[in-house]
Order: C-alpha cells, then structure tokens, then sequence
C-alpha cells in the first residue's frame, strides 16, 4: 500500500490492487475515508468515512484536493 502523502496525522494512500474510478484511502488511528479524485471538472467527493469527526472529514477533503493532481498522478503510474 503505497503512502502518497503523510500530513496532519493522516495517511493519503492508493491501494495497487485496487478498483476504478481513481480514489484514495484516507487514514488515521481513530479512523478510515475513501474520496474519488476529481477528473476534469467533478469534485472530490468522499464516498465512505469511518469514525472521522466531521471536521476531520473536512480536514481529509481538504488535503486530498490540495494534491489532487498529485494523487491522480499517483493512481495512473499504480494502475496504467
């Protein structure tokens, strides 16, 4: 499981036998999140969250969308 990004307690990460469409795994201790990668003009949408509070939820969100093109870039090398 490759860490992309460590920031603010929180992992960023692509799982390589993973499924389409591009996401990513958010975790911490108290907690997990999935969020689809934004592709053109769609958002970031987080699609599943476990034991995150709302603000950390928005705080993953956040960082995910920061490094959107990082992330996407990530997840084409993991998966062709």
């Amino acid at each position: 499981m490759p860490t992309i990004i460590r920031q603010a307690g929180f992992l960023v990460v692509i799982y390589p036998n993973d499924h389409p469409p591009p996401h990513v795994h958010v975790l911490r201790k108290d907690g997990r999140a999935k969020i689809l990668l934004k592709c053109d003009a769609q958002k970031n949408d987080l699609v599943l969250v476990f034991g995150f509070t709302m603000k950390q939820s928005m705080d993953a969100v956040k960082i995910v969308t920061e490094a959107n093109e990082k992330l996407l870039l990530a997840w084409r090398k993991i998966h062709g």
